[in-house]
């Protein structure tokens, strides 16, 4: 089994963390390319794992692309990965790449899933297992994972639950080896859905100058993640945040 592992952020850093359980038996992959707290992992424990730090600003398309063709993995597992993968780089892997997208397919396509689940009055949250496609969040589906939204829920303290979902994809993935599975299991994600696009949540924080307190509510709950802004109400040129006070 050879793969290439490309992430970021603290979803990553909890799958890749799967590797240094001693019970798991799953082989390494042959390269890691991820942000500089998750490389860390690795950097000490596992030095034939060819490493490639990535950032806000540089793809590194190149070098990502020289080491698919040095090593010839199999499939490329993403979770989080802030860049889209040209066809070039999908087209070498034969067993597909996966990507683990913390929200349902394809109703919430982008950024910011969980404070729109919220802000929608939705009463379940769903992470998703799909194939990557050069267009962001398409694919065939492949496996999901549902918990409820609760209704003190705010899109911090949902995050810190979806985790689990997230890690559970990726272990029923790689470590329990049903890559292999893949084709039988796919299924087509019907429909357009939506795409948020990261900076529309700014716009989104405000709140309707009409708001009653149950929306309120339902904003200062979507947009409380800490240490970005929560949600606000403008009077003139000054912001009067809301935050949840469930005391």
């Amino acid at each position: 089994m050879k793969y290439v592992f490309m992430g970021a952020g603290p979803i990553a850093k909890k799958c890749l963390e799967q590797y240094l359980n001693p019970e798991n038996e799953a082989k390494l992959p042959v390269a890691i390319i991820a942000d500089k707290d998750n490389l860390s992992i690795f950097k000490s424990s596992s030095p034939t794992i060819k490493l490639i730090e990535i950032n806000s600003t540089d793809k590194k398309e190149d070098a990502i692309k020289i080491i698919f063709e040095n090593f010839r993995p199999e499939f490329i597992v993403s979770v989080q990965y802030p860049w889209i993968l040209p066809s070039s780089i999908l087209s070498l892997v034969p067993n597909g790449a996966f990507n683990i997208h913390n929200a349902k397919l394809p109703d919430y396509r982008g950024h910011n899933a969980l404070s729109y689940e919220i802000l929608n009055g939705d009463k379940s949250h769903i992470s998703t297992l799909h194939l990557m496609e050069p267009i962001v969040d398409r694919g065939n589906m492949v496996k999901s994972e549902e918990i409820d939204i609760n209704e003190d829920d705010t899109a911090f303290s949902l995050w810190k639950r979806s985790i689990d979902s997230c890690v559970s994809l990726f272990h029923w993935l790689v470590i329990l080896k049903n890559y292999k599975n893949v084709k039988s299991l796919q299924k087509p994600i019907i429909g357009e859905g939506k795409y948020y696009r990261k900076h529309d949540i700014h716009a989104a924080k405000i709140l309707p100058k009409d708001a009653d307190q149950e929306t309120l509510i339902r904003y200062a709950r979507a947009f409380h993640f800490p240490p970005h802004e929560p949600a606000y109400v403008l009077k003139g040129n000054k912001k009067i945040h809301c935050v949840p006070d469930w005391s």
